[in-house]
């Protein structure tokens, strides 16, 4: 019956529309990035992946998660949608790289559904969302979030917002933050960016803990002083050391990220870490050498923000993030026919 009904249009806003083999991606991609964010603890939540989704209740209690995953794609769509009219209205363009990684996607996603054995791209697609998903309707799913949801990004980035406004804001907001145990004092978190340098080797002791040597830890360090030294010779400056750190860098958490950890706070780290991190005298810009149980690692102090402040200034942009999609909804109204919409079944036992 779905795929009989694939192309009947269950949403309007203007003239974009939504059809049934579009709202499978976008209920689909929903259900995953549900799976995705709680796994195991999904079942915890009551959903049963034995069962059909509009015969249990889901987590709010009053409706089935067939309508609980429904109503979150008929969001997206709608928030997705308005967002990519705004942007087309005000002649946003998307940045080249997202240009490029879209027009390539088609052969992309054929090369990698060869890989993994389908006959086509479409069939891939059908595979994880369903029958009457198509790659066309994959494709306008990618294309309208990303024009959305970088457009709403950058859209944000341009709204003027003055340390006297956070300030402003957190004020307003003292006694709900109070509530929560914040208040306006020096406490920092901190952006910090490091190269570990581990040591290699090692034997195990009676409990199994892996041992280093003397001559070991030796290694590591002069590894540890010659990297730093290549640094300072080459490009010693931030984005200098965040290259470095993503060559030689062994710590899996954020190699990838050019050794960045943002946020820090006291008590999250080991304390040889955070005694370099939130040395009263630190400056933006230091750097050195501090060693912890993991190995050596290359320190740069990225900077710091007040907890206050930041917490104010985070709360501060949902709000106005939560005002700008507000406008451009009222500007591009969805009209939404339930009688038409159809949903499809997907398999998806082996996600327990």
């Amino acid at each position: 019956q779905l795929a009989a009904e694939a192309d009947k249009v269950v949403a309007t806003m203007g003239d974009s529309t939504l059809t049934n083999a579009e709202l499978q991606v976008y209920y689909w991609m929903g259900v995953y990035d549900f799976l995705n964010q709680y796994g195991s603890y999904a079942s915890m939540f009551g959903l049963d992946y034995t069962k059909p989704m509009d015969m249990q209740v889901s987590i709010d209690g009053t409706l089935t998660w067939q309508q609980y995953f429904l109503d979150a794609a008929l969001d997206t769509w709608t928030n997705y949608q308005a967002m990519s009219h705004d942007a087309l209205a005000n002649g946003y363009q998307l940045e080249q790289e997202y240009v490029d990684y879209l027009a390539e996607l088609p052969d992309n996603l054929a090369a990698n559904a060869e890989q993994m054995g389908f006959e086509s791209a479409e069939a891939m697609v059908q595979s994880d969302m369903g029958a009457g998903a198509t790659l066309d309707a994959y494709l306008k799913y990618l294309n309208n979030y990303y024009l959305g949801y970088m457009y709403y990004g950058d859209s944000l980035e341009k709204i003027p917002v003055t340390e006297a406004e956070i300030e402003a804001y957190f004020d307003a907001h003292a006694a709900e933050y109070l509530e929560n145990g914040l208040e306006k004092t020096d406490e920092r978190y901190v952006d910090v960016r490091h190269i570990l340098i581990s040591p290699e080797g090692g034997t195990a002791d009676e409990s199994g803990a892996t041992v280093y040597s003397d001559a070991e830890w030796a290694a590591a360090e002069a590894k540890a002083n010659e990297v730093l030294n290549e640094w300072l010779t080459k490009n010693p400056d931030e984005d200098g050391f965040s290259v470095m750190a993503e060559t030689y860098s062994q710590d899996p958490g954020s190699a990838t990220n050019g050794g960045l950890y943002e946020d820090v706070y006291k008590g999250q780290m080991v304390p040889e870490f955070e005694n370099w991190c939130f040395d009263e005298s630190r400056q933006v810009g230091d750097y050195g050498i501090v060693k912890t149980t993991y190995g050596y690692h290359i320190m740069y102090y990225v900077g710091s923000d007040l907890v206050w402040f930041l917490t104010a200034e985070q709360d501060m942009m949902v709000e106005k993030g939560n005002e700008f999609l507000q406008s451009i909804l009222e500007k591009n109204p969805a009209q939404i026919d339930f009688s038409a919409i159809r949903i499809g079944s997907v398999d998806l036992s082996a996600a327990q």
